[in-house]
């Protein structure tokens, strides 16, 4: 099941980069976003991490940005997002997907601006509020599409969690 979670959340993030063109850096929609959320609700955190990270790795490399700037952007930005994520997951299990994604989403972008400061040394603090007044709406689309998958999909991903 971690698997092929992980295998949605790739086909996911490869196609957005290459289908949903963003008209300014570093808006995007996140839709890999709803795989985090969902296995946030079925696995532990290790496993959690473990699909963003591979997410993260495979895509940049079939998209041909692993180890630029980009890459690691998206790394501490997708870390980022699943530790605030499961964190109030855990310690809210009545927070809903869609509050969840939004959180994400903000803590994506936060994820990505202290990466932007560490790696490459310029402060991007200003962009800032622009994209976290996009990662709401972008974070609500996901979180949406991520409730109505696992209000759909609970009985059947049920089978699959761990013992």
């Amino acid at each position: 099941m971690v698997a092929l979670l992980a295998a949605l959340a790739i086909m996911l993030n490869v196609m957005e980069a290459l289908f949903l063109p963003s008209p300014v850096p570093g808006l995007k929609l996140g839709i890999a976003n709803i795989v985090t959320v969902m296995a946030v609700f079925f696995f532990k955190p290790t496993i959690v991490f473990g699909i963003v990270f591979l997410r993260t790795l495979v895509a940049s490399l079939l998209i041909g940005n692993f180890l630029s700037a980009g890459y690691f952007l998206s790394l501490s930005g997708s870390m980022l997002s699943a530790v605030v994520i499961h964190g109030l997951h855990r310690k809210n299990k009545d927070f809903s997907p869609t509050f969840l994604s939004v959180m994400g989403a903000i803590g994506h972008n936060i994820g990505q601006m202290i990466a932007a400061y560490l790696f490459i040394n310029v402060g991007f603090l200003y962009y800032l509020p622009y994209l976290i007044i996009f990662a709401v709406p972008a974070g609500y689309f996901t979180g949406m599409v991520a409730t109505k998958v696992l209000n759909a999909s609970v009985t059947n991903f049920a089978m699959f969690e761990p013992k």
